[in-house]
């Protein structure tokens, strides 16, 4: 399996607060948003590691200084030149990594996960949907049946109360970048979670794996990290990750 974190975006919001630096390098006590993005993977180390970034200014000595704290020993940096539709679209783009079909990992830096509450052994089906309970409607949901199997997902349409936490696991990296070229408006923005509804009809079983509230912490905007601060949350797991 290999894990495709996408830091490609514009992160419009942290530079319209004010933010300097490049959203995955924002310092949230004491550590980079892409650090605690990575602490959230800590029990999938043993998977290679795909940072899928727009070529900002020495960003593939500071990626690979994170991947190397944290203690990813395989990793490598794809480099676009441009923006893309979204985060399913920049996530195709690591096509080059690939030499024969593996699963994926899909992944950001807009949130830290207990790892406690994230392993391998919890995978399960074709697909793989961890999602946590919150109020609102900006996130991802989806909707299962009695056994937690996905039936729907929706894109900031509450249909449910499972919401994702922006982890999105397919079982064939090939399988899922066809899901790009199948029933997708090509003016819209390319959000992960609603090619399930794609992959389900195509009989990819898919589940969600939920996650304490507790567990989760939201980075994505300034204010959330206002919040995150405001609550004493989350405590940086140091037991987990490699120092130095």
């Amino acid at each position: 399996m290999k894990i495709l974190l996408t830091m490609a975006g514009l992160g419009s919001r942290f530079k319209n607060a004010g933010f300097v630096d490049e959203k995955y390098a924002i310092q949230f006590r004491g550590h980079s948003l892409l650090e605690w993005s990575l602490a959230s993977l800590l029990n999938f180390r043993d998977s290679e590691l795909i940072l899928i970034t727009r070529d900002f200014p020495d960003v593939s000595e500071h990626l690979q200084r994170a991947v190397d704290y944290m203690g990813f020993s395989r990793s490598r940096t794809i480099v676009i030149e441009s923006l893309t539709r979204g985060q399913a679209e920049t996530a195709a783009l690591a096509r080059e990594a690939f030499v024969e079909d593996e699963p994926i990992l899909i992944f950001n830096t807009d949130t830290f996960i207990d790892p406690d509450f994230l392993r391998p052994e919890d995978i399960r089906g074709e697909g793989w949907l961890p999602t946590f309970t919150a109020p609102g409607d900006k996130w991802s949901f989806a909707e299962v049946n009695g056994d937690g199997l996905v039936v729907r997902t929706t894109e900031k349409v509450r249909i449910s109360g499972h919401c994702s936490v922006g982890l999105y696991y397919f079982s064939s990296f090939f399988d899922y970048v066809n899901l790009l070229g199948v029933n997708v408006n090509k003016s819209q923005e390319l959000y992960v979670a609603p090619l399930y509804n794609q992959w389900i009809r195509e009989g990819h079983k898919t589940y969600i794996h939920s996650l304490p509230s507790e567990a989760v912490t939201v980075l994505g905007t300034p204010e959330d990290l206002a919040l995150a601060d405001s609550q004493g949350t989350p405590a940086w797991p140091d037991k987990y990750f490699k120092v130095g």
